[in-house]
């Protein structure tokens, strides 16, 4: 997959991070609610972007088959997560790409069946088997990304938090690194860096 090109791309990032304000497609792929619940809304609509976004600014290695265009992205939703109707929704639609690829999204709730998708999203009911996960995974071509307390110290290649009503994320350098994948230092530059069980603001 090739990486990111050009000011506009940098700027959709730029733009996505730091904001739980901002909502993308909020009409059309989730209810309206207002007050505490709206705000929920959105931060799950926005994580569930930022999941595709992020990934344009990553290289899978050429075995991974990224290479060819006519490949689907494959995005798996492991166990449970707050963001799972949104992902279904965004992804689940035909039309949905990343970094120009078609997305062939799936749902499961075993470890045993993740296979090696170019993205796997962990719920947060994984917490209890993060380890079991990590040491299945391996080596393959695989991002991680999650949505729950400290899973980026854990092995998780890339996490989201929240900072008041903000969204951000971390990475874990060494879980890109076991996977074989690259981010851009423009990536790299907006994340919180996570490296062995410690936190860089």
């Amino acid at each position: 997959m090739a990486g990111p090109r050009g000011i506009a791309r940098r700027s959709v990032l730029a733009s996505l991070v730091g904001s739980s304000a901002w909502a993308v497609g909020a009409g059309r792929h989730l209810p309206a609610a207002r007050g505490e619940s709206a705000r929920k809304l959105r931060a799950a609509d926005l994580k569930t972007v930022l999941v595709g976004k992020i990934a344009e600014f990553v290289r899978w290695p050429p075995h991974a088959g990224l290479s060819d265009q006519n490949r689907a992205f494959e995005l798996a939703l492991l166990g449970d997560s707050a963001l799972a109707v949104a992902m279904e929704r965004f992804y689940g639609d035909s039309k949905a790409r990343i970094a120009g690829h078609r997305v062939f999204f799936r749902r499961t709730s075993d470890v045993a069946d993740v296979g090696s998708p170019h993205l796997l999203f962990v719920g947060d009911s994984m917490d209890e088997g993060i380890g079991d996960l990590i040491a299945r995974l391996g080596n393959a071509p695989v991002l991680t990304v999650a949505d729950g307390a400290g899973f980026a110290s854990r092995g998780v290649a890339v996490n989201f938090y929240q900072v008041d009503d903000h969204v951000r994320f971390e990475i874990s350098r060494r879980a890109l690194a076991r996977a074989g994948l690259q981010a851009s230092y423009r990536l790299l530059s907006r994340a919180r860096l996570i490296d062995d069980q410690q936190a860089r603001r």
